[in-house]
């Protein structure tokens, strides 16, 4: 079994499949977006590849680039200061689950927090993994913290799709077979931009962009060779903007706790069960001929706490 703070290579391998064949973006999203319509069925099109431009315009394309990526980076710097600030008081215990002595005696209930102490234990939070796929920038990030509770992702993008993943976890081995709850408490804020450039009025071109912020529930049984089963999952999407030549910012507070909040699973006696809570965000942009589109997303959670409960 692998040490309480780290994942074994086989149970990243799994979660890097699972994660990375979740399309995220809603099919209500999609929808909008359509066919981006490309050069060539409009009229008056122009030179129809990138060898036909100019040296001015190939310029101005590097510049607006490089401009927007330093405007992101500067602002998820910001960002991810600001809500670990605004949110370092926000969460106040007697709005939180009832503690495990106030369930009936008849029901099962456990009730994890962060690992202040560093020192390990059945209710504190024992793992924490992050994953950014690549290609990666300065301005793509994801960091979780099972010392403070704290999760966060950041991603930017100009070509393409992509994610960035956070996660907390904690172990459960039920005593009995029964069908069990995880219901997180969090504490999170986002930000989602979208954002248009024409180089060429004349041309009618559409490409889509979108940015989404997204809350996962995951559970995986553990064997004692450390094979990891994926056994349920659930992400519920916390904001989605975007569609064809999208500009539009948005910035989000808000607690998540249950309701949607809360994934059932069957549970079997003397298994092993790693239980996570995930802030991932995705994003999509798109370098056509005449127009590019952005998109940048930033997540910051904090989760006092998660509990499993019958």
């Amino acid at each position: 079994m692998p040490a309480p703070y780290e994942r074994s290579n086989a149970e990243i391998i799994v979660l890097q499949e699972e994660l990375g064949s979740e399309p995220f973006l809603s099919d209500r999203l999609r929808s909008l977006q359509g066919e981006e319509q490309q050069p060539g069925q409009g009229p008056d099109q122009g030179p129809s590849s990138p060898s036909g431009r100019t040296r001015a315009q190939r310029e101005e394309r590097a510049e607006f680039r490089r401009s927007a990526a330093a405007e992101t980076a500067g602002h998820v710097k910001e960002f991810l200061r600001h809500a670990s600030s605004s949110q370092s008081h926000a969460f106040s215990p007697s709005h939180a689950v009832p503690a495990p002595e106030e369930f009936p005696s008849h029901v099962f209930g456990a009730t994890y927090g962060p690992d202040t102490e560093g020192t390990g234990g059945p209710d504190v939070y024992s793992r924490g993994w992050s994953w950014v796929p690549p290609p990666v920038t300065g301005t793509d990030t994801a960091r979780a913290d099972v010392r403070t509770g704290n999760l966060s992702a950041t991603r930017y993008i100009t070509s393409g799709e992509n994610n960035s993943y956070a996660m907390i976890s904690v172990w459960l081995t039920p005593l009995a077979d029964r069908l069990l709850n995880v219901m997180p408490y969090v504490n999170w804020n986002g930000y989602a931009k979208v954002q248009t450039r024409v180089f060429d009025p004349h041309v009618d071109e559409q490409q889509p962009a979108a940015s989404g912020g997204y809350l996962g529930i995951i559970v995986g049984s553990v064997d004692a060779s450390g094979h990891y089963t994926l056994q349920a999952r659930k992400w519920v999407p916390l904001w989605e903007i975007g569609g064809l030549n999208p500009n539009q910012t948005q910035s989000y507070t808000a607690t998540a706790h249950g309701g949607d909040f809360v994934l059932p699973f069957q549970a079997r006696a003397n298994q092993r069960y790693d239980i996570s809570v995930a802030c991932t965000v995705h994003v999509q942009g798109k370098q056509g001929f005449a127009v590019e589109t952005l998109a940048d997303s930033e997540f910051w959670c904090t989760m006092p706490q998660l509990q499993v409960f019958s």
